[in-house]
This record gives structure tokens, C-alpha cells and sequence, in this order.
């Protein structure tokens, strides 16, 4: 099952209505409806009670209600930690220099790499 249905589901719950959360989310009712029909359908359940003031969650869309939700948080989250890391490696890097040359590499090479990472860590 896809975010996208997920998140028409957490919509028609919030909004409590079909037509609605149709209007909010930008989609026809119908189609919204028909999304609504495939996730039931899927899980094998009906998920909401259709009232004449709307629609209410069964005891199985309170559950699955619940869990969409928390399946979008963490869909958000995986994003926002993906697109930091990118912006912002995190990584052990090892060097290997010679004990002859030690001296004289290893301090201008480890303040130009510090000096490096600050420089692009003010950056972002």
C-alpha cells in the first residue's frame, strides 16, 4: 500500500467526511472514494462507517488510522534524515602516512581537512 492512500485515509478520518477531505486534498470525491474502496479491499475490512453527517472509523480504522499515521511520520522522517546525511556525511576515514613523513604531513593535512569541515558545516 502506498503513502499516497495512507494519507487520503488520515485525511478522510480527519476531516470526517468524504467530501471534504476530497476539497482539501485537491481529488475528486469520486476518485477519493474509489482509493477508499481499494484500501478496503485490500485489507479485507471495512475501515469506515458511512453516517449521514459523514464517516466514522471502525474499530479497525481507529487501528489502521493509527498505524497510517505512523507509517507517514516515519516516510517523512527516512526523507528528512536521508536528505540531511547527504548534506551532512558522516563517515570514519582513516589515513595511512609514513612514520617518515608524519611530522611534516600530518598536522597541515588534519587542520586543512578541519578547517574544510567547518567551512561546509557554516554553510548549510
Amino acid at each position: 500500500m502506498d503513502t499516497r492512500r495512507l494519507r487520503y485515509f488520515v485525511e478522510i478520518v480527519d476531516a470526517g467526511s468524504l467530501t471534504r477531505a476530497a476539497s482539501r486534498l485537491g481529488v475528486a470525491q469520486p476518485a477519493l472514494s474509489q482509493q477508499l474502496g481499494i484500501i478496503e479491499e485490500a485489507v479485507g475490512v471495512m475501515l469506515l462507517t458511512r453516517t449521514p453527517r459523514g464517516v466514522v472509523p471502525t474499530e479497525a480504522g481507529q487501528l489502521f488510522y493509527a498505524r497510517a499515521q505512523l507509517i507517514l511520520r516515519l516516510s517523512h522522517s527516512i526523507r528528512e534524515e536521508v536528505r540531511h546525511l547527504e548534506q551532512h556525511p558522516i563517515d570514519t576515514v582513516s589515513i595511512g602516512i609514513p612514520f617518515s613523513t608524519s611530522h611534516l604531513v600530518s598536522v597541515p593535512l588534519f587542520e586543512a581537512v578541519r578547517s574544510e569541515h567547518l567551512a561546509s558545516a557554516c554553510a548549510s
